[in-house]
């Protein structure tokens, strides 16, 4: 149960969309252009919130497979319609909702305010992303010397093989990994959805990785939610839509996007982490009924311009809570390596936003592809994303620890390389470095260290590539 205080009677929209998904690689991850299309299945979910009962309940009704080619879509009606779509400032002002929420009692407050480092252009990042998975493995019942312990060994880890930057999950399905006035705790931090610690994660690894001289960027998936019934409530309505194992906020609705900027402002705001790190979970089918509500009632005739323009609203408000709250932190964006995966599959118009300031600092393309591959071989990508930045953005490619030794299925006449090459990841950070990029990410931290993911052949490639960079 989830007590809420209001004055008002609110619909939370729930709506279970089914449609078109490309098929995750670890880690949830959206990476290759060419994997097949998964069906997924729907069902009803309505939730509603009023002020004489206080609960939040949810009603699932699961449908049988059916091989249509139009998915079920539920029908759902909603309180308030979605704001006029004209082009319009963003504000950048952030305070908290007019709302009061009940959360789980903890004995820890955020880390005093401090001002973040800033990144320059002239500083070769060498990042490594950091996800849930990995957190999970050294917080959950773990006291706060255990986890100091953990994570400092994570830390030296990364910077065993040259990174001075870290990308860490902070918050990846509308839950935190630090006290938050917007998001419950993660599950992943303390075991249980909304159960909080007596210390504060976040806070520890920040200051862990500064004393090691790395930066720190809170990795954060903007519009993707594990339980919205212990989300704050505002008085505007926010859509949630069900698509396979958890919700996305529409972003059509300005009190949905105030909700996402203000969850980026908080951290920047609290913590002296380098900025905030979003990566490519945007719209998560191309299915018309997902916010087939908000669009009906939105002006827009053409559904794919409804989509870019509120994830370009969405990204711009983000960057400018960021900027108000801290103006010296950074913003970065880690779209799909594919520019047409971007554009047809997440909406997510990457050439606009690789163009200016004015929505992100740097772009971190997955650029998870070998030399040969058929669709996107890596030269080429890279050098088109190359041509793509400017106004001040600069690129930090996101090169496939991952895929090190293994099949790549979708890559065409490259199915094999990652298996029957060495030196790949060397190449790259060699061609990064040639494109004068502002450096690149290592995916991921489990690949690199953990038993069970990392091979003698990953190492191999990782000792080529701390070769280059110690030269």
């Amino acid at each position: 149960m989830c007590l809420l205080k209001s004055r008002f009677i609110i619909t939370a929209v729930l709506v279970f969309s089914a449609g078109c998904a490309v098929t995750d690689s670890p880690y949830d991850k959206q990476n290759d252009p060419d994997a097949p299309v998964n069906i997924v299945n729907a069902g009803d979910y309505t939730g509603i919130i009023t002020d004489d009962n206080l609960e939040f309940r949810i009603q699932n009704t699961e449908l049988s497979e059916t091989t249509s080619a139009t998915p079920a879509i539920t029908t759902t009606v909603i309180t308030t319609t979605p704001e006029t779509f004209t082009e319009t400032s963003v504000t950048t002002t952030i305070t908290t909702p007019a709302v009061t929420t009940t959360t789980p009692a903890t004995t820890t407050t955020p880390a005093t305010t401090t001002t973040a480092a800033v990144q320059t252009n002239s500083e070769f990042m060498t990042a490594v992303w950091i996800s849930y998975i990995e957190l999970s493995t050294v917080l959950p019942g773990k006291s706060e010397a255990e986890f100091r312990a953990a994570f400092s060994k994570m830390a030296d880890n990364c910077a065993s093989v040259g990174a001075n930057t870290l990308f860490v999950h902070a918050r990846a399905f509308g839950d935190a990994f630090y006290p938050s006035e917007y998001f419950p705790w993660s599950r992943h931090a303390s075991g249980e959805l909304g159960l909080a610690l007596n210390y504060d994660p976040l806070a520890i690894m920040v200051e862990i990785s500064h004393s090691r001289n790395m930066k720190f960027y809170a990795w954060i998936n903007p519009m993707r939610v594990a339980n919205p019934a212990l989300l704050p409530v505002n008085p505007d309505t926010i859509s949630f839509v069900k698509h396979g194992d958890y919700y996305y906020i529409d972003p059509a609705y300005k009190q949905a996007r105030f909700l996402i900027a203000a969850g980026a402002a908080e951290i920047v705001k609290n913590y002296s982490v380098e900025g905030i790190v979003i990566d490519d979970y945007f719209y998560p089918t191309t299915d018309a009924g997902f916010d087939k509500l908000s669009f009906e009632s939105s002006g827009y005739k053409d559904l794919s311009a409804f989509r870019f323009d509120n994830c370009t609203k969405m990204v711009e408000e983000i960057n400018s809570a960021i900027k108000a709250a801290n103006s010296r932190a950074l913003f970065g964006i880690s779209p799909q390596g594919s520019v047409e995966n971007n554009y047809n599959l997440l909406y997510a118009d990457v050439e606009k936003w690789a163009g200016s300031t004015k929505y992100c600092d740097f772009m971190i393309p997955q650029i998870y592809y070998g030399f040969d591959n058929t669709a996107q071989p890596f030269d080429a990508c890279l050098a088109r994303w190359t041509k793509l930045v400017g106004g001040g953005v600069s690129l930090i490619p996101a090169l496939a620890v991952y895929k090190i030794g293994s099949e790549d299925a979708w890559a065409g006449g490259g199915r094999h390389e990652w298996q029957n090459s060495t030196g790949i990841l060397a190449r790259q950070a060699a061609a990064v470095s040639q494109a004068k990029c502002g450096g690149y990410a290592l995916y991921n931290y489990n690949y690199l260290f953990s038993p069970g993911f990392t091979t003698p052949a990953i190492a191999a490639e990782i000792s080529a590539l701390t070769a280059l960079i110690n030269n």
